[in-house]
């Protein structure tokens, strides 16, 4: 997600068509909730219908644009939740289309944006939680036709009922055993934290350093992995993005 460059892409629409920049933005919520509103990846019975991966991936990319587009206009919370059932979404699509499906991409952006809203805790929550390959909860696409009016609600006009509803949209499951993993591992490290004199200038002065290298990025993990071992208590392997590793 580049915030810059997305408005940048929509000033030059706007100046190209003769449009302002808030009926560009008008226009691309309004094509994303089309999409929303008419692509279905549910079957008559509520399973997921997998095979429809034509839909899976227009539902992810209106997700995204809605995510977009709602940041832009400073409709952060109905912005979290968008992102995050692209995650949601893009994870599903994964398992029948690796090449459109970029689900890193995905919950970083769902990331970027709980940050932006002001809950930085549940992005690093999350991108630890896709690092251990944790698997996101069945999502529900109900749409509520009392929500379509934007006045209605706390939605965007998207008419799916849990848009908007919270300051910040989990799409992780909040109750599982790997997230209690997860936070009983911070818990370790601040526990553990004072008995290492290391400090952040020293960390950040290492990293500097070894930065610098033309080595190739991979003997830059381990190079920091060594040294924050040799140096410190270090965090349980849970907590250890540095490695490049996927937890299983």
């Amino acid at each position: 997600m580049n915030y810059a460059e997305d408005r940048l892409d929509r000033r030059a629409r706007a100046d190209k068509t003769g449009a302002t920049v808030a009926e560009e933005i008008t226009t691309d919520l309004e094509k994303a909730h089309h999409v929303i509103q008419t692509h279905f990846i549910y079957t008559s019975t509520g399973a997921v219908s997998t095979d429809d991966v034509d839909s899976i991936l227009a539902l992810i990319d209106a997700h995204e644009l809605a995510g977009r587009t709602l940041r832009d206009c400073g409709k952060i919370r109905q912005s979290v939740f968008h992102f995050g059932m692209a995650w949601k979404i893009c994870q599903l699509g994964k398992q029948h289309d690796t090449d459109n499906c970029n689900e890193w991409r995905a919950v970083g952006d769902y990331a970027q944006i709980a940050e932006i809203a002001g809950f930085p805790e549940i992005g690093i929550l999350a991108l630890l939680y896709y690092r251990c390959q944790g698997r996101l909860e069945p999502f529900s696409v109900t749409h509520d036709e009392s929500h379509l009016s934007e006045s209605i609600g706390c939605g965007c006009g998207c008419g799916m009922e849990l848009c908007g509803a919270s300051p910040c949209f989990i799409a992780f499951p909040s109750e599982s055993n790997l997230v209690q993993k997860i936070l009983d591992a911070f818990e370790d490290l601040e526990r553990t934290a004072f008995e290492s004199s290391l400090t952040a200038h020293d960390i950040l002065g290492h990293l500097a350093l070894i930065s610098r290298s033309k080595s190739p990025i991979e003997m830059h993990f381990q190079e920091m992995n060594n040294f924050l071992t040799n140096k410190m208590t270090i965090a349980q392997p849970i907590l250890q993005f540095w490695d490049n590793q996927m937890e299983s």
